[in-house]
Formats: C-alpha cells, structure tokens, sequence
C-alpha cells in the first residue's frame, strides 16, 4: 500500500508532537509513504527509510504576504468555494474572512509544485491512501483533487481533532463538509465526542464517521512524591483564553495549602499571567517553563515527583496533554468538555463541567487534593487507562484499517 500525508507542519517543527509518534507506525502497512507539509522550513525530522518529503507550500501560517501572492497570482479556480459559500455562507458575514483565507490556501496550494508532484504520485499506479491528519486547509483541496486525478485507484481518509472539527477558529466556517464526506472512505474522529458530532449533522453519512483515537508512548511510571512534599501539580498547554490557564492561579491562591505549580506552554496571555503570579502567596511556588520540546517535558515526567495533572479548558478534542500524563500514572483534574470524559473518571481523577463557580471548582478541587494525597489507586488507574485506552498500540489497529481499504 502506498500512503500520502497531508499535514500541517510534519516533519518540520510546528505544532503536531503527536503525529511524530503516528509516523513510527506508517510502515505498518505502507511500502511507501509520500509527506505533504502545508507550512514549514528548514530541515525534515522524523522520516525513516520510505518515507519521502515534498517542500512545505508555505514558510508558516503567520506568512500573510506570502500567502496572498501564492493564493492570488495563479489561475486556479476556485468553483467549489464560490457554490459552496453562495449556498450555505453568504448570509454569514462572521464567515467571510475565512471564506477568503481557505480560498487563497487552496488555491495556494493547487498553484505549487508540490500539488504537481502529488497528483504524479496519485496517478503513479497501484492503490493509494490520501490521509489528511486535520479536517481544515487540506480538505478544501479534495473536491479539487479528484478533477486533477487520471485515476480512482485512490482513497480518502480524514481524521478531525477539536478545532478542525467545529471551525471554532474560522468563526464556523467548515467548507463543503458534505461534499468531502461524500468523496472520502472513513471519516475518523479522535473522540466518540467527535464521532457523535458529525454523525449527529451529517446523519447520511454516518457509517463512514469512526472513531479512531491518537496514543502517545510509554516511558514508564513517573517517581512517586515524598512524604511532606508539598502538593505539585504541572499543566500544559498554550496560553490562550480557552485554556484559563490563569484560573489554575486563581484556584491554586485561593487554596489552604502548600503548592508547586509546574505550566509547560506559551502565548499571548503569558504577560497576564506573569503579572499575576507576581501576587502569589509564600506558600505557593509558580514555575512558568515557556515553550519546550517534547523530549524535555519527557524528561520532566520521568524525574520530577507530580501529585497531578491540571486542565481548566473550555473546549478540547481529546488531550494529548491528558494521554501523557496518564502514561506516567498522574491523575487528572479536569474540565468535561470534548473528549476529556472519556478518559478522566472518578478512578483516575476528577472530572468536573467547564461552567461552574468560583466556590463549587474550589471544593471540587479540595476533595481531589484528599483523595491524592491519600491513595495510590489513582495513579494506578491513570496508567491503566493510558494502557488501555491512549497507547501507541491504537496506531497498528489504525493502520490495519486504512490497509483494508487499499484492497477493498
């Protein structure tokens, strides 16, 4: 079977950690494997022997100039987005923007000669899997794809993540899902969360929507705190309103105990944030560690003692933050939105709804403090659920999928 990936950034470094672990497993069933990065620079990581790499189409999303050059200055037609936005979109003004963002990426993209070079390896002979790792840019060019194709040897495979998922971040916007539904052979969400919220708006095509989720690896179990250790928590993810990453101060200020806080990520409320840690009480140590690799957030697990793992988002498809913490066997405090659900439960933490006050997210969280600090079941549990549920080994189940619809 030969594979085509569609990625955002992979292998050069951007924001997919996560498809790094996926790639181990593309030789599973793929004598063959062609990446189609959308944005990146520098040098390719990550690819072992079969693997082979087309130039990004972009240096990065930032690049506004480039894109609209890219975007603007061919004669690629962008007929499906002109049907599309005339029939669902133009009574949306909120929409327009990313009307216009999608047509100039596509349109981007189709323009390249990276496009080109996809489409040889299309139409090369023998079946191949065309699998786009999100459900945003590269699924506006697959209505396109197949005018461009001399053959139907191929298969579409999708996967959808959160944002990918809802068009959060473009206002809504989520061109011609129908129509890609139509042309693809399984849909996979990474959650049954988003499993049920495309089978729910797109009930005609619900024997194609799965779920398939992504796993992170097994590192082995983190060290247990000592006694007397003051409560240590650790958080990851990007600074952004959705994260609340400043409400996990707020609920950690307001609580009667000793406590080290760990934050792995960065962004724009970082400057917020640091302003306010400036308020800490003495017995509350905040250590904000910025952006950092995947190796050393590793290497943080493996040798610092964490009583548990916090998340306070608004909106989520299925953590990897989450997954990782529980492979090292830390239990979670988290918010029921997503995905989240069906990994956190009362046996490995504590799962409570997004919207709730001041004083019930308080409480939630001191009778979880009582139960870490009283039970090891719960760090059990934690590694269990990776093992059953998040590991590495739903890649070969994956895989084996995609392999039966070469041949079918």
């Amino acid at each position: 079977m030969r594979l085509l990936v569609l990625s955002h950034f992979f292998p050069h470094t951007g924001a997919e950690p996560f498809l790094v672990y996926e790639s181990q497993y593309f030789n599973v069933t793929s004598n063959s494997v062609l990446i189609a990065p959308l944005f990146g620079s520098g040098t390719a990581q990550h690819l072992q022997l079969n693997h082979r790499v087309l130039p990004p189409v972009l240096t990065s999303p930032k690049s506004r100039l480039q894109l609209l050059y890219k975007g603007l200055f061919n004669f690629k037609s962008f007929s499906y987005h002109r049907s599309d936005f005339f029939k669902h979109w133009w009574k949306q003004p909120k929409t327009w923007y990313s009307v216009c963002l999608s047509i100039l990426v596509s349109r981007a993209i189709r323009a390249s000669s990276n496009y080109q070079q996809l489409i040889h390896y299309i139409n090369a002979g023998g079946p191949v899997i065309v699998y786009s790792y999100w459900a945003d840019h590269w699924t506006s060019v697959l209505p396109y794809l197949k005018d461009s194709c001399s053959t139907s040897h191929y298969k579409i495979v999708i996967r959808s993540h959160g944002s990918d998922l809802t068009g959060v971040h473009q206002q809504g916007y989520r061109p011609f899902r129908a129509e890609v539904l139509q042309l693809c052979t399984a849909w996979y969400a990474v959650s049954e969360y988003g499993k049920l919220y495309l089978q729910t708006r797109y009930p005609e095509f619900k024997f194609k929507i799965k779920c398939a989720r992504i796993g992170v690896p097994g590192h082995g179990k983190a060290p247990l705190p000592n006694v007397g250790q003051p409560l240590t928590f650790i958080s990851v993810s990007n600074i952004v309103p959705l994260k609340r990453v400043h409400l996990i101060f707020e609920v950690f200020q307001n609580l009667n105990q000793d406590i080290i806080w760990h934050h792995f990520g960065d962004g724009p409320e970082m400057p917020r944030l640091k302003q306010k840690i400036k308020s800490a009480r003495p017995a509350f140590k905040v250590h904000l560690h910025g952006h950092v690799e995947t190796d050393a957030l590793v290497s943080f697990y493996k040798t610092q003692p964490v009583h548990a793992f916090i998340n306070l988002s608004t909106r989520e498809g299925l953590p990897v933050s989450i997954m990782e913490a529980f492979s090292f066997g830390i239990p979670v405090f988290a918010t029921a939105v997503g995905g989240t659900p069906e990994l956190v439960n009362d046996t490995n933490g504590s799962c409570i709804p997004a919207e709730v006050t001041d004083t019930v997210l308080q409480n939630a969280l001191e009778a979880f403090v009582l139960r870490i600090s009283n039970s090891n079941d719960l760090r059990q549990q934690a590694y269990i659920t990776w093992l059953n549920k998040v590991s590495t080994e739903n890649y070969i189940h994956f895989f084996n999928e995609l392999k039966a619809y070469s041949s079918s």
